[in-house]
């Protein structure tokens, strides 16, 4: 969430932009709780997403505006974390569309001048979170760099051997190899392919998180 706050921007502006930056906080708080697998919590947040609805918006905005208002509601409603993770995408798909319309959203080119993420074999998941969050940016603002820079980082990276279980060690490698392809994926792919990214991402913290 931290780098998204530090790419979004700040300049003054019609009332409805500091509304969108109040909604960006919501979406990461969103996307966080999904990643610890805490569908409730999503979904509670999820709610407020249709907060405003009768703001007034520049008329290129307003079918975007009705995209994310349906995302947020099937979020809301979702039965299980993979159906929340999907209309969460959906969500981004929406914002994507509308920064394109108005020439506005957040700074996707910010995300090349961060230093280089070189974390070590034991601090790995630092990296699977900072890339993962780059990559959510390349979608939402949208940027190519972004994405380009997330899905990089993690598919250069060496795949650790440091859980001592074989599944997770899998779960690993697959979400590697899944980097590698969203690396080259066409913007049409990469919803899909961030799927599939975040639900890996759950369904190992879930499984971490069971006694």
């Amino acid at each position: 969430m931290l780098l998204l706050a530090l790419v979004m921007t700040a300049s003054a502006g019609p009332p409805w932009v500091s509304t969108m930056h109040e909604r960006n906080d919501r979406v990461e708080e969103i996307r966080e709780a999904l990643l610890r697998a805490d569908l409730a919590a999503a979904k509670k947040l999820a709610a407020g997403l249709d907060e405003a609805s009768d703001m007034e918006l520049p008329p290129e905005s307003q079918g975007f505006h009705d995209a994310l208002r349906a995302a947020s509601r099937t979020l809301a409603e979702a039965a299980d974390l993979t159906t929340a993770t999907q209309a969460l995408v959906g969500v981004s798909s929406a914002c994507s569309g509308c920064h394109a319309s108005v020439e506005g959203g957040p700074d996707g080119g910010a995300a090349s001048r961060l230093p280089p993420q070189t974390w070590s074999e034991d601090d790995h998941m630092k990296l699977h979170a900072w890339s993962v969050e780059v990559m959510w940016l390349g979608l939402v603002a949208p940027s190519d760099e972004a994405w380009m820079t997330g899905a990089n980082a993690l598919a250069a990276a060496s795949v650790p051997s440091v859980t001592g279980n074989p599944t997770y060690e899998a779960q690993e490698r697959a979400l590697h190899e899944l980097a590698a392809t969203a690396a080259d994926a066409t913007r049409a792919q990469r919803p899909a392919l961030y799927v599939q990214a975040l639900d890996g991402c759950i369904s190992c913290h879930k499984g971490r998180a069971q006694p």
